[in-house]
């Protein structure tokens, strides 16, 4: 048997592993906006078009620079974002992470099902499960990031 790991003295980060799929629409709508009102496409809201496609384009710029990342510390997990933490949870308030569909890591938690009673209805629904999570940080497949997981919720001291 392998001695066990420790854990990372600092937090891990895992920055979104591929954003520009999923900022490409936005891209090219505000780039379309911006182009069309330059060019006076639509003479009534020619502003608004170019105010539009603007704050477009400067989302999708920030999201593409400063990607959403996963954050595994000693307390748990976090999803932080370009504006702030969406969302933590301890590692006491989860059971174990399992793989469903090829790409989501889920898991079950009571105490996210009295925190957030409809997300926890709409997993449990979809997935059997109260949340979960797309596999999509660090460039790990969700095998591997359930595997991540598991071992700090075991490593983690209760």
């Amino acid at each position: 048997m392998t001695p066990p790991v420790e854990l990372p003295r600092r937090e891990l980060a895992l920055p979104v592993r591929r954003s520009m799929p999923l900022w490409l629409p936005v891209i090219l709508a505000g780039a379309i906006g911006v182009g069309f009102g330059i060019g006076g496409g639509l003479h009534g809201a020619r502003i608004l078009l170019c105010v539009v496609g603007l704050a477009g384009l400067v989302l999708a710029a920030v999201a593409m620079l400063r990607p959403p990342t996963l954050v595994l510390d000693a307390d748990g997990l976090a999803l932080r974002t370009p504006l702030g933490e969406r969302w933590r949870t301890a590692w006491t308030d989860c059971e174990e992470f399992r793989v469903w569909q090829r790409d989501t890591v889920v898991w079950d938690s009571p105490a996210e099902v009295a925190r957030r009673p409809r997300s926890a209805m709409g997993w449990r629904k979809r997935t059997g499960a109260d949340a979960g999570l797309p596999a999509q940080f660090g460039g790990l497949t969700a095998v591997d990031l359930a595997a991540l997981l598991n071992r700090y919720r075991t490593l983690t001291p209760r």
